[in-house]
């Protein structure tokens, strides 16, 4: 059954607030029809590259 499944891993580093991030522009994006999703998006990134990636440590 394994081979017929051809998943890639979660990426290493903090998924799950990669995820988190994308929900809020998404319901954003959804529940607001003049949303504008290239600003959100890239509030998201900022945010997520301050708050998250930027704390990563590679050894």
């Amino acid at each position: 059954m394994a081979q017929l499944v051809k998943g890639k891993p979660e990426a290493p580093y903090n998924a799950q607030d990669y995820y988190a991030a994308l929900t809020n522009v998404m319901q954003e994006v959804l529940s607001d029809k003049n949303a504008d999703v290239k600003q959100l998006m890239d509030e998201a990134a900022a945010k997520f590259d301050k708050d998250v990636l930027s704390k990563v440590s590679l050894q």
